[in-house]
């Protein structure tokens, strides 16, 4: 599947929750967030009120999504300081006021967009699970070794983070 590719799980014309894979897969782990889309979907089968999208670097493309559905699980790189591949999840009310997260290389970062979601109104909520990179600066399709083998370990941060919300997820 191409960068940016498009998946719905149904064909129900309203999914309720949303997975996008945040990221640039020409940088190597910048591209984690697509990558996990992309596992998931090879392994899982999902109902219909569930939307999966590699999402690329949409910047403030992301605000109409927060119109679209009730809850989106946003994976994408976050330095944490921690070890490549750690995982961590937080929602944008968790992060302290006026604080610079960057959650990966692009223009506007996915709590940017989120928070001028918030000022249009719309209620959706996110979460975001982020992956420490180890490289997001090397011109490189694919991950390092480092966050390649935790794919498994993200897609069940992903999984857990939908079963919270309902959702049964079947194993292919």
């Amino acid at each position: 599947m191409r960068a940016g590719a498009t998946v719905s799980s149904g064909d129900s014309p309203s999914p309720r929750v949303a997975v996008f894979g945040v990221g640039n897969l020409l940088l190597s782990d910048e591209g984690v967030g697509p990558a996990t889309v992309h596992f998931l979907l090879d392994r899982w089968d999902f109902p219909e009120e569930v939307y999966l999208r590699d999402a690329g670097t949409p910047g403030l493309a992301m605000v109409g999504h927060f119109r679209e559905f009730e809850d989106i699980v946003v994976v994408d790189t976050v330095r944490g300081g921690g070890n490549p591949g750690d995982v961590y999840r937080f929602t944008p009310e968790q992060l302290p006021l006026g604080a610079e997260l960057r959650v990966s290389a692009h223009d506007i970062s996915i709590v940017d967009a989120w928070q001028y979601a918030q000022l249009l109104g719309y209620e959706a909520r996110m979460v975001i699970v982020g992956v420490e990179p180890q490289d997001i600066s090397t011109p490189r399709v694919g991950l390092t070794p480092a966050l390649e083998v935790r794919l498994p370990v993200i897609a069940e941060v992903v999984l857990e983070e939908l079963e919270r919300l309902g959702v049964e997820v079947r194993p292919r």
